[in-house]
């Protein structure tokens, strides 16, 4: 096609209307390259027996200084099966765990004399990792009340483990 052709056959699309309503919406509808199946969230058989927003720290000994794990909800659980408490923190953004332990009876909790909204303890093995390990945490809460309340749920969870325990023996 030459110059003078184009010229006279000259291309014209239909944008008067939306030039004249500025309010009027283009009707486009994009259907998925590939569909998404709903999937089920499983429910837990745990009952939750404490719940709280925490920053959860472990020390590095290597670097010897506290790290951050993860910042999110921080649950201590019960299976009703078997009477076992734990602990877990899932992260935010990531949905990831920063910390999965037992509430084991001979945890020994620590409050931080220099904040009263953290508490510390360590523990022989978590299992937020591929393979175990013992880690020294440190969970800080947005109140001293709401660490309390911690406290007493995590003091209470190891009482029902010690009497599980001592029921096995």
């Amino acid at each position: 096609m030459s110059a003078t052709e184009a010229d006279k056959n000259p291309i014209t699309l239909n944008t008067t209307s939306t030039l004249d309503d500025p309010e009027a919406e283009a009707d486009i509808h994009f259907e998925p390259v590939v569909q998404l199946k709903e999937i089920a969230q499983p429910k837990s058989e745990e009952e939750t027996k404490f719940e709280a927003r925490a920053l959860c720290m472990r020390y590095d000994a290597d670097a010897k200084e506290w790290k951050e794990r993860g910042r999110g909800d921080i649950k201590i659980l019960r299976h009703p099966k078997t009477q076992y408490s734990r602990v877990i923190l899932i992260r935010d953004q990531i949905l990831k765990l920063a910390c999965d332990h037992f509430c084991h009876p001979k945890v020994v909790l620590k409050d931080v004399p220099t904040n009263d909204k953290c508490i510390m303890y360590a523990v022989g093995k978590d299992f937020a990792q591929e393979t175990p390990c013992q880690m020294l945490f440190t969970f800080r809460f947005n109140t001293a009340e709401i660490c309390k309340q911690f406290k007493e749920a995590f003091q209470a969870a190891q009482k029902e483990m010690e009497e599980v325990f001592n029921k096995k023996d």
